[in-house]
């Protein structure tokens, strides 16, 4: 739904979600019976709900009032739309578009049938009832909002908190506990907060797994098959895996290159070990320093989830082209090779312009050494893939080649 994506000015929550149910239930020209508890009844709200929601956008022009009959005691006979507030409000929807066009069109109409699910009234009319869907207008429209935004396999990663505020009118510490509540009744797989890094991925949104598959959506449900498997080479304490492994090996790659005895013999054993599990040579000491955010709260954990953001692409773009033993793709002639664009998105992921901005004392970096980082993070995601189409390899039966591929974070990830 596009106006999801405007902003009511000055709505709360409630508000907004009333205005979204009323449009999904009433059509444009529609004669809109004014009863309160009639529209109660037919939109799931409470009265209170109903009397401040007509209030406020019939003050704002969204709504009109108009008599097709004597007055009735209590107010006008009917409402109706504005034409006018309504193109301005799918006007601003669409000056507003820009995170949406991410998503892609494809993923945004598949989720319109459960978000129309989220909007039907979900009453109660016995005692011993419970609803659909345990939720307040403030939870329905948070979700709504996620489910928007959220890609074919349900992840979110266009939105940070201002945007969140302004399209939901709820302000930081309300977002966190609706986030929490969607979470604990398994609307949201996990989510993860955004970071601000100084030499990798700049101002970075954080990450939300919403369960398209959740049991209370009536219809519209995505096929999918969840694969789990325990990686034993892996503890508890390293479970950002390539990430961290990464982060390590440049730490101790700078800290050999600080030495005035023994340094090039320190760098080339740090790297000579990162090679048991990352596709790196001695050209890595030149990347090193672009991970000098590795200690800032959140780095490791996004990082990783750009790697298996990258991987999953690869998966479901070039299955057929990724070899479930060897370490780099296959680029067969008949098929359309990923790297490009590909490496296009990662350099735009990780440099992003403020990463790229002069700072003092500190050397920008040179066209060669940035082409050097995103093919070395293209070739880890790459062997990150082959790894992961080796295990699915193991289960039979299943289209995989046919599907759109997203490795979750391990289940210990925090």
């Amino acid at each position: 739904m596009k106006i999801l994506n405007c902003k009511l000015v000055n709505a709360t929550p409630e508000i907004k979600c009333f205005f979204l149910k009323f449009l999904h239930s009433y059509a444009e020209g529609e004669n809109i019976p004014a009863n309160i508890a009639n529209l109660s009844r037919c939109l799931g709200v409470s009265k209170t709900v109903v009397t401040d929601a007509t209030k406020f956008l019939v003050a704002g022009g969204y709504l009109e009032k108009a008599i097709i009959s004597p007055i009735e005691i209590g107010g006008p006979n009917v409402y109706r739309y504005s034409s006018r507030m309504l193109s301005g409000l799918l006007e601003d929807a669409k000056n507003n578009s820009g995170s949406l066009e991410e998503c892609g069109e494809f993923s945004r109409l598949r989720n319109t049938t459960l978000i129309d699910d989220l909007l039907r009234p979900d009453v109660i009319t016995s005692k011993t009832e419970q609803k659909h869907h345990p939720l307040n207008l403030s939870n329905r429209l948070l979700l709504m909002v996620l489910l928007n935004h959220a890609d074919v396999c349900g992840v979110v990663r266009v939105l940070g908190f201002s945007d969140f505020i302004r399209l939901t009118g709820m302000k930081r510490d309300r977002l966190k506990s609706q986030l929490m509540k969607l979470q604990d009744l398994g609307y949201i797989r996990s989510c993860f907060s955004g970071m601000t890094g100084r030499y990798l991925l700049g101002a970075a949104k954080g990450v939300y797994f919403l369960n398209l598959r959740n049991e209370r959506y009536s219809s519209g449900a995505t096929p999918g098959i969840t694969v789990l498997y325990e990686d034993f080479g892996v503890t508890h304490q390293n479970s950002m895996r390539e990430a961290k492994r990464i982060c390590d090996l440049a730490t101790e790659t700078q800290r050999a290159k600080s030495r005035k005895m023994n340094r090039e013999k320190g760098i080339l054993n740090a790297i000579e070990r990162g090679r048991v599990f990352l596709p790196c040579d001695e050209k890595f000491e030149r990347l090193a320093s672009f991970f000098n955010d590795s200690k800032v709260p959140g780095f490791c954990r996004l990082f990783q989830l750009k790697l298996e953001e990258y991987a999953s692409i690869i998966l479901s773009s070039h299955w057929e082209g990724v070899p479930v033993k060897s370490k780099y793709i296959d680029d067969r002639p008949d098929q359309p090779n990923p790297a490009e664009a590909l490496i296009t998105k990662i350099r735009s992921d990780l440099l992003p312009k403020e990463v790229l901005r002069p700072k003092p004392g500190v050397d920008p970096p040179v066209e060669e050494d940035m082409a050097l980082l995103t093919e070395f993070v293209y070739l880890v995601a790459a062997e990150m893939a082959t790894r992961t189409k080796s295990i699915l390899c193991e289960v039979s039966g299943a289209p995989f080649e046919k599907m759109d591929h997203l490795i979750l974070p391990a289940i210990d990830f925090h």
